[in-house]
């Protein structure tokens, strides 16, 4: 039954969310953890705008082919940047946890073409990082793929507090 209520909640994280820069259609996470708590670590965490709560899955579970998240929008935005918050941003969990040490983000159009493909590493330090485009791209979905990690010392849960786009 707890598993079944975790897909449940995990599967109402796909449906429409608002964010202060966008309008989200769907966020589909590739795997999440399992918590009886079952919001702890959805993937709508990272639109949320709030450092206490986090998207979490397992690195065993992560297949480095597919996008950790996969952001959709219900219309186009034009983005120049992505900002994220990589790891768990609360102090007492950062450094147990994985955090994010190279992404990768591809952003589609409309027709689900790559009009925009970067891999950028991260630092290990728990502050906003900025990964600028070229130009400002016009696209409805983004896709987050996590290429390699710092590992945690704890835990080996992936974990992302938030993620936003500039233009």
């Amino acid at each position: 039954m707890k598993k079944l209520l975790c897909l449940f909640f995990t599967m109402v994280s796909i449906i429409s969310v608002f964010s202060q820069e966008m309008k989200v259609f769907y966020i589909y996470p590739q795997s999440v953890i399992l918590d009886k708590d079952v919001f702890r670590y959805i993937a709508t965490n990272v639109i949320d705008n709030q450092n206490g709560t986090v998207f979490a899955c397992h690195r065993k579970d992560i297949n480095p082919a597919l996008p950790v998240i996969k952001i959709v929008l219900s219309e186009p935005i034009e983005i120049s940047s992505l900002t994220i918050k990589a790891g768990y941003f609360e102090e007492k969990y950062y450094l147990k946890n994985d955090r994010i040490k190279k992404i990768r983000v591809v952003l589609y159009d409309n027709n689900v073409n790559v009009i925009y493909n970067k891999e950028q590493a991260l630092s290990d330090r728990m502050e906003n990082q900025v990964i600028d485009f070229i130009d400002s791209i016009r696209c409805n979905e983004i896709d987050i793929f996590v290429l390699d990690v710092y590992q945690g010392t704890l835990w080996d849960d992936i974990c992302i507090s938030e993620v936003s786009f500039s233009n």
